[in-house]
C-alpha cells in the first residue's frame, strides 16, 4: 500500500508543479504589451493545459493498474 501512496504523492506533486509552471506562463503572456499576441498565447497555453489535464486520469490508471486490480480482487 505504501507503493500506491508514493505513486499518488508523486502524481500530485507533478500536477502541482505543472500548475505553477502554467500559471507563470499565463502571467508572462498576460504582461506582453501586444494584446493580440498576448490573447493568442494565453489561449494556446490554456488549450495545452486542458489537453494535459485530460490525460492525467489515464496516467494515474496506467501507473497504478496493478494496485487497482489487486484492490478489486480483495473487494471481490
Amino acid at each position: 500500500m505504501t507503493d500506491l501512496f508514493e505513486k499518488l504523492i508523486k502524481i500530485f506533486i507533478g500536477e502541482f508543479v505543472e500548475a505553477i509552471i502554467f500559471i507563470i506562463l499565463l502571467l508572462v503572456a498576460g504582461a506582453l504589451p501586444n494584446d493580440n499576441i498576448s490573447k493568442q498565447l494565453i489561449t494556446m497555453i490554456i488549450v495545452i493545459w486542458a489537453i494535459l489535464g485530460i490525460g492525467t486520469p489515464f496516467v494515474i490508471f496506467l501507473e497504478m493498474e496493478k494496485e487497482i486490480i489487486n484492490i478489486l480482487k480483495v473487494i471481490k
